[in-house]
C-alpha cells in the first residue's frame, strides 16, 4: 500500500470533492491492463466493474473529456498521470519545434517555462532516442537542484559550432497541475478526477499489480490553529509585559508589598509631591482632544496608504523607530546587566566642525551600533526574518506604552470607543464605499497575487515563486506574524495597533492600582491623607474598613489583563470559523473597556477612577491633618 498526494479537480472548481474521510472507490486499472492502446482514456472504454478507477495518461485530450468517459463507462473515479510524452508535446505545442538558439524565435518568451527549468539543470546531447521525449542524461539525476532528477528535450537545437547539431536537455518540472476545465460542461462530472505527477503514476501502475485498491481522501488540516495560538500568547504576553515595562520602577515598589518599608515610604518623596514622578521625563499624556486626533489621523493615513503606492517607505520609517526602541528596551538594559563595568568608559568623537568633540559611553557606543546591526538585517531579510520583525515590533509595543499614557478612564472611553468605530468601518463598512476592504488591503500590502489579471496560475506559481505576477504584495511591517503550522503555508497577523490600544488602558489600570497603594501604604506610614471631594479620612490600618485592607494590590491590571486575552481569543475564534479577517478591536476594546468599568463600579471607585485620579488623590500632608477616628 503506498499513499500519494494528488492535485483534485476541485481546486480548479469543478469535479466530486474528496471525501474528508478514507474512502475506498475499487480497483486501479492501469493503462497497459485495462486500456490497451489507448493509455489516455480518450477513447470510450466499458468497464466490467462499476468499482474500477483508471489510471489514464495525460494528453490526446481535455481532461473533462477523460472524466466523462470514465464516468460514462461507470467508474467510480478517474486519476490522470503526468508523463514524459505530453510533457514534450506540450513543449512543441506551446513554444514550437525546431527553434534554434540566437533566433528571434527564441527570445519571444516574457517568462520562464512552465514544462521545464533550465536554471535548476541544463545539459547537451548529440544524439536523441526515438521516442525523442525519452531522451535524458544521467547527469540531470546528479544535479541537487533539479528535483525531478530528469531532464527533457526543450525543442531547442544548438547549430552555432556549425557542427553536430547538440540537443538542449533541461530540468523537467514534475510537480502537480491544476487540471482546469469548461464550467459548464464540468458540471454534469459527479466523480472525483485527481492529477498525479510522472514519479507518482509509476509508483501507482506498480502497485496495481499487487494491491489495486483505491481510497482517496482529503488532504487532513490541523483541528488547531496552532499558529493562532501561539499569536495569542504572544499577544497577551506583549500588552500585558509592555504595559507593566510601562510603569515607573520607583512606582513598582508600591504594589510590591514584600520589597518596601514603612519608613522607606515616609522616606519617599512621592508621599510628598502632587503628582507621580517616573524614571522617564517625557511621558506624553493623551486627553480627550488628543485622542479624537489620533484617531482621525490614523483613518487620513490609512486612506493615503490605501491610494498610494508608499508602502516602500514605510520599512525605513518602521526600521528607524524600532532602531530607537531596540535601543531603549534591550540593548542597553542587556549591556549594562552584562557589562556594568563599563558604565564609565567615555570615548571621544570627533565632529566635522573643528574643535568640537563629542563624549559618549562606550555602553551606548555598543548599544546603537547592536540595535542597528539587528534592524539593519531586518530590513535586509523582512520577507524571510519574520521573528526579527515580531521582536521589533515588540519593542516597539513597549516604548509606545512607557511614553505615551491615558490620564483617566474618561479619556480611555473616548479613545477605545472611537478606535473601535474605526476597526468596524475599515474593514467591514469601506467595501460597500472603496470597492475593497481598505484595512484588508493597507495591512496585507496590496491585491492577492491571485486576483491580479497577469496571475499564471497556482501551479505555475508553485514552480515559480519569485516570478513577479506570482508573489503577493509584502504586508506592512506593523504587524506580529506567525507562519502557518501546516502544509497550506500562510501566516497569521496581529496588528500592533490591537495591542497598544487595549494596552493603554491595561497601563492605566495598574497605574490607578499604584496609586490606590500609595494611599494605602501612606495610612501605613500612622500619618493622615486628604482625599478632595470625599468625607472620610482614615487615619491608620485599624480604623480602615477591613474590606479596604484586604483589596487586590493591581485588580484592574489583572482585570484588564485578562479582558485583554478573552477578547483576543473571541477575535481568532471568529476569525478560525469564518474564515475571514476580522477587526480585532471590535472584540477587545467592550471586553476591556467593559471589565475595566464595571470593575471600578463594584469598588465603588468609579468617579475617582474617571477624573484626573492621580490629581485627585495627592497627600496634602502639611495643610490637611486631621485627628480624626472612624470605627471600622
Amino acid at each position: 500500500m503506498i499513499s500519494e498526494l494528488c492535485a483534485p479537480s476541485t481546486r480548479a472548481g469543478w469535479g466530486q470533492t474528496l471525501p474528508a474521510e478514507q474512502t475506498y472507490y475499487g480497483k486501479l486499472i492501469s493503462p497497459a491492463t485495462r486500456f490497451g492502446q489507448d493509455s489516455q482514456g480518450c477513447i470510450k472504454n466499458s468497464v466490467s466493474h462499476t468499482s474500477d478507477v483508471p489510471l489514464v495518461d495525460r494528453g490526446g485530450c481535455s481532461f473533462l473529456k477523460k472524466a466523462q468517459n470514465a464516468q460514462e463507462a461507470g467508474a467510480k473515479a478517474v486519476i490522470v498521470r503526468g508523463t514524459r510524452k505530453a510533457t514534450y508535446e506540450s513543449i512543441i505545442k506551446t513554444y514550437s519545434q525546431g527553434r534554434v538558439k540566437n533566433s528571434v524565435a527564441f527570445g519571444f518568451l516574457n517568462r520562464p517555462h512552465f514544462e521545464y527549468d533550465c536554471t535548476r539543470g541544463e545539459s547537451n546531447v548529440t544524439t536523441i532516442k526515438d521516442p525523442i521525449w525519452d531522451t535524458d542524461d544521467s547527469y540531470c539525476s546528479q544535479i541537487p537542484s533539479c528535483h525531478s532528477k530528469m531532464c527533457i528535450p526543450t525543442g531547442v537545437i544548438d547549430t552555432s559550432d556549425g557542427g553536430i547539431p547538440k540537443y538542449q536537455l533541461c530540468c523537467l518540472w514534475d510537480t502537480h497541475i491544476l487540471i482546469g476545465a469548461n464550467d459548464t460542461l464540468a458540471k454534469n462530472i459527479s466523480i472525483p478526477v485527481a492529477y498525479v505527477t510522472i514519479e507518482e503514476g509509476i509508483r501507482l501502475e506498480k502497485a496495481a499489480v499487487a494491491e489495486p485498491r483505491v481510497y482517496l481522501l482529503q488532504r487532513p488540516h490541523q483541528l488547531a490553529n496552532w499558529s493562532s495560538i501561539v499569536l495569542w500568547l504572544i499577544g497577551v504576553l506583549t500588552a500585558v509585559g509592555a504595559s507593566f515595562y510601562s510603569l515607573s520602577r520607583e512606582n513598582r515598589r508600591y504594589i510590591a508589598p514584600e520589597n518596601i518599608e514603612l519608613d522607606e515610604i515616609e522616606d519617599s518623596h512621592l508621599l510628598q509631591h502632587d503628582q507621580y514622578e517616573y524614571l522617564a521625563q517625557d511621558v506624553q499624556e493623551v486627553d480627550g482632544a488628543s485622542a479624537v486626533g489620533f484617531v482621525i489621523c490614523a483613518g487620513s493615513f490609512l486612506m493615503l496608504l490605501y491610494y498610494f503606492d508608499i508602502g516602500r517607505l514605510f520599512p525605513i520609517i518602521f526600521g528607524l523607530s524600532a532602531m530607537g526602541s531596540l535601543y531603549s528596551v534591550i540593548c542597553m538594559p542587556l549591556l549594562h546587566l552584562l557589562l556594568p563595568y563599563l558604565s564609565t568608559w567615555r570615548c571621544n568623537i570627533s565632529s566635522i566642525f573643528r574643535h568640537f568633540v563629542v563624549t559618549v559611553g562606550l555602553l551606548e557606543v555598543l548599544g546603537v551600533l547592536g540595535s542597528a546591526t539587528i534592524t539593519f538585517l531586518w530590513y535586509l531579510y523582512r520577507n524571510q526574518c519574520w521573528y526579527l520583525q515580531n521582536i521589533l515590533g515588540i519593542v516597539l509595543c513597549c516604548s509606545f506604552l512607557k511614553n505615551i499614557e491615558i490620564p483617566n478612564l474618561r479619556v480611555a472611553t473616548i479613545l477605545l470607543s472611537l478606535a473601535f468605530v474605526y476597526d468596524i468601518f475599515f474593514v467591514f463598512i469601506s467595501p460597500f464605499i472603496f470597492g475593497s476592504s481598505v484595512m484588508e488591503r493597507v495591512a496585507t500590502g496590496g491585491a492577492p497575487a491571485n486576483t491580479r489579471i497577469d496571475y499564471p496560475g497556482i501551479d505555475y506559481c508553485e514552480r515559480y515563486p519569485h516570478y513577479a505576477p506570482c508573489k503577493d504584495p509584502q504586508p506592512l511591517p506593523m504587524l506580529l506574524l506567525i507562519p502557518q503550522f501546516d502544509w497550506r503555508g500562510g501566516f497569521t497577523m496581529l496588528g500592533l495597533g490591537d495591542i497598544i490600544v487595549p494596552g493603554l488602558l491595561i497601563s492605566l489600570g495598574l497605574r490607578f492600582d499604584c496609586c490606590l497603594a500609595k494611599s494605602k501604604y501612606f495610612l501605613l506610614s500612622g500619618k493622615l491623607r486628604q482625599i478632595p471631594g470625599e468625607t472620610k479620612v482614615y487615619a491608620s490600618l485599624l480604623t480602615k474598613p477591613a474590606a479596604a485592607q484586604n483589596r487586590w494590590q493591581v485588580q484592574y491590571y489583572i482585570t484588564a489583563s485578562i479582558a485583554f486575552a478573552v477578547g483576543l481569543g473571541m477575535a481568532n475564534t471568529a476569525v478560525s470559523f469564518s474564515g475571514l479577517g476580522q477587526p480585532a478591536l471590535m472584540y477587545l476594546v467592550p471586553c476591556t473597556l467593559g471589565a475595566t468599568i464595571l470593575r471600578a463600579w463594584m469598588n465603588n471607585e468609579l468617579k475617582l477612577f474617571w477624573s484626573e485620579f492621580k490629581h485627585d488623590m495627592k497627600a496634602d500632608v502639611q495643610d490637611d491633618i486631621r485627628e480624626t477616628t472612624l470605627s471600622p
